[in-house]
C-alpha cells in the first residue's frame, strides 16, 4: 500500500444528472521506506457520487491495482 497518493493535473466532474457525477482525477502513488522515496506512474482514480439530503456521497469507486482489494469507508474522513 503507497504511504500517499498525489493528484497530478486537474480533476475532472462529468453530470451524469439525476444528481449523479463522474469524478476522475489522475493520480500517482508515493511510497517512503526510510531515506527512499518512490513514485509511481498515473492511474485514474474514479468515483461514481450522488447527491442526497446530506450531500454529495461516494457510491462507488474504481481504483488503481495498488490501493488493493479493499478500501475501508472510513479511510477518506
Amino acid at each position: 500500500m503507497p504511504s500517499k497518493l498525489e493528484v497530478v493535473g486537474p480533476i475532472d466532474v462529468e453530470d451524469q444528472a439525476d444528481d449523479r457525477a463522474t469524478v476522475t482525477a489522475q493520480v500517482h502513488a508515493v511510497w517512503w521506506h526510510e531515506q527512499i522515496n518512490l513514485s509511481g506512474t498515473a492511474h485514474p482514480l474514479r468515483f461514481e457520487t450522488r447527491r442526497d439530503a446530506g450531500g454529495w456521497r461516494v457510491w462507488a469507486a474504481d481504483l488503481p491495482p495498488w490501493c488493493g482489494v479493499h478500501v475501508r469507508p472510513n479511510a477518506c474522513r
